[in-house]
């Protein structure tokens, strides 16, 4: 069984209110069909409880897409807990254990969580072999994504840059990436700006008199 993320990792208030919410609305633009909807988990739990059950629907094309589900669903999918698993698998040569198929209504917590139970990795400084370093933001995405795609299954790499390019505490964090736009300096006239040098000579007073300041005008 996956590890759930700690509790005390939730986090949602590192990201704006209300951020779920168009999350919910991506999820349904991006055409990720490994995430199941409440009505496909339900159908793949059918399924597996009952293998020799006959086809649902009310037209054989829809008896056709039912029986395509159960073929789908034998092949890939086992529960475990009454939850909804993908079986263990060899994919490019790396061994994943059964992993919990993600939700629409459970995705965006689970990336929350494990973002933040990993410190919002790839926005702060550290130190490898005493030297400072800073991580970009490509390698915190990359290292959620690949804690995520260890232990569940169905969240893409698109499903995580776009929920942590919306975190607060990383854009407060991130790395300036290009320099400040210049602001022109613009002068009225003689006098309109003036600057002023306050020199301390606390430490070789001449009498009372401990600080010099000159004051120049310029005109541009």
């Amino acid at each position: 069984m996956c590890p759930e993320p700690p509790a005390e990792a939730d986090g949602r208030h590192c990201w704006p209110e209300g951020c779920y919410l168009e999350y919910d609305h991506y999820i349904e633009r991006s055409g990720n069909r490994s995430v199941l909807t409440g009505v496909k988990r339900e159908a793949y739990r059918r399924w597996l409880r009952n293998p020799s059950a006959k086809p649902v629907g009310d037209t054989p094309k829809e008896k056709a897409d039912d029986r395509n589900t159960r073929t789908q669903c034998l092949k890939f999918f086992e529960l475990q807990d009454d939850q909804l698993y993908r079986k263990a698998e060899t994919v490019k040569g790396h061994l994943f254990p059964a992993r919990y198929c993600v939700c629409v209504w459970d995705s965006w917590d689970i990336i929350c969580r494990t973002h933040r139970h990993l410190k919002h990795f790839g926005k702060f400084t550290f130190t490898r072999n005493n030297v400072e370093c800073y991580t970009n933001r490509s390698e915190g995405i990359a290292k959620t994504h690949e804690r995520i795609h260890e232990w569940y299954y169905g969240i893409t790499q698109a499903d995580v840059t776009w929920v942590v390019n919306r975190c607060a505490i990383c854009n407060m964090s991130a790395k300036a990436t290009a320099k400040p736009a210049l602001k022109m300096i613009v002068s009225k006239g003689t006098g309109h700006r003036i600057y002023i040098d306050l020199m301390d000579f606390r430490s070789n007073m001449d009498g009372p008199y401990c600080w010099i300041a000159q004051v120049s005008t310029l005109h541009f």
